[in-house]
């Protein structure tokens, strides 16, 4: 943003590519951050390393409000984030997808620990695998989802998306 108030042409840019990049609505993020599957792609709050990862979870809760501004409420620090947020996106889209992601048992005692209960992980499991998920006797397990596309959503980028025109 220049200091008399109007956006710049590499501000606009900026802006507009954080809107295509990121494909997922306000309300779209905030579900995706209610689903305890957010998590198991993610650094912890507080625990990027000092070449200045960001947590996808801290982004994650400021993607909503940033995606509903209106392009005259963007300040600078807003710029900064999206421009981050599209680097990230686009270095994750020129990776391969990789393998289903395996549900180890950290990662169980992650989604049960996120959702409060044994009952409440495999009701999720049946839901999210079939009849037969729900079980969760030490088997490692697979879900439809790769890390990169986990990571890709905490992003808000839904790949599933066809690209806008």
């Amino acid at each position: 943003m220049s200091t008399d108030g109007k956006e710049s042409p590499a501000a606009r840019s900026t802006r507009q590519r954080f809107k295509q990049r990121v494909n997922m609505t306000g309300r779209e993020l905030e579900r995706w951050a209610e689903n305890p599957l957010h998590k198991l792609a993610a650094l912890e709050p507080d625990s990027g390393d000092e070449r200045g990862l960001t947590s996808g979870l801290d982004l994650l809760k400021k993607l909503p409000e940033l995606r509903r501004k209106k392009s005259g409420d963007w300040e600078t620090a807003d710029y900064e984030l999206a421009d981050r947020i599209t680097e990230q996106i686009d270095r994750l889209q020129a990776l391969d997808d990789g393998q289903p992601l395996r549900l180890t048992a950290d990662a169980l005692d992650l989604l049960k620990d996120e959702l409060g209960s044994q009952r409440r992980l495999e009701a999720f499991l049946r839901k999210l695998l079939g009849p037969d998920g729900a079980s969760t006797n030490g088997k490692v397990r697979s879900i439809p989802f790769t890390r990169r596309r986990l990571v890709l959503l905490n992003l808000g980028h839904d790949i599933t998306r066809a690209d806008p025109a």
